[in-house]
């Protein structure tokens, strides 16, 4: 939803009951919570941060049950802030681990998280094949969020092919912004109207691009996403 602020403030002190219990299972899924919020948020140095701390509880008290919830999202922070070739070797490792298909709860979320590393680490067929399944069950689960979130990957994803296919990526934003807006998703939302913009400047829709471009920029700046207020701001003055 974007209310990033409540997020952070229930995350640190589900972290610190967990910790007060001694629970480390609670502990894992805490710092698993608070690190999902910030790698949204865009806050990835943080998230690397938190999402350490987790997967350190997780190992140490050999919980595997959760290793593919916390590496996923690690190795997805990994290829967010360059440390490309550890997010490789983390997103391999939670797809490898056995408890990867015998958790069945939150896989789509799962493979949107694992996609999306992929990507920005530079695996794009492996990113479109887990981005793709994903896809299948989360229409399966009726999992609509975790489908809106899917729908935006592959629109990045065919984003970066040569030639570009402007009308596949419009589709697969459009469908996405859809689910995003009927749900409230406003992160997604303002992703959908950056990546809308930016491939209607590649077009040459300059009037297009400008109108998605500030929608984007505007949601960034209300739910203070620092670093994509930034690259949306930046899209604009290149633009000009």
């Amino acid at each position: 939803l974007g209310k990033f602020s409540d997020g952070i403030s229930l995350g640190e002190e589900a972290i610190e009951t967990a910790l007060e219990r001694n629970h480390p299972y609670s502990i894992v899924y805490a710092y698993y919570g608070l690190g999902v919020l910030l790698l949204i948020k865009g806050d990835f140095e943080k998230a690397v941060e938190v999402l350490t701390r987790g997967w350190e509880v997780c190992e140490s008290a050999d919980i595997p049950v959760q290793r593919p919830l916390v590496t996923s999202c690690l190795g997805s922070a990994y290829a967010f802030v360059g440390r490309c070739d550890e997010a490789l070797q983390l997103l391999d490792r939670a797809v490898e681990d056995t408890a990867w298909s015998q958790r069945l709860g939150g896989q789509a979320l799962r493979m949107a998280c694992v996609s999306a590393g992929y990507m920005i680490a530079g695996r794009l067929e492996a990113a479109e094949a887990f981005a793709g399944r994903g896809l299948e069950l989360s229409r399966e689960s009726k999992d609509r969020g975790s489908q809106a979130w899917l729908l935006g990957i592959l629109g990045n994803l065919a984003s970066r092919l040569s030639p570009l296919n402007a009308e596949l990526v419009r589709t697969n934003y459009a469908t996405a912004l859809d689910l995003a807006q009927e749900l409230g998703m406003r992160p997604l939302q303002a992703h959908c109207h950056f990546a809308l913009g930016d491939v209607s400047a590649q077009v040459n829709d300059r009037s297009n691009a400008h109108s998605e471009l500030l929608a984007a920029a505007e949601l960034y700046r209300v739910m203070s996403m620092p670093f994509w207020l930034s690259e949306a701001e930046s899209a604009l003055a290149e633009l000009s």
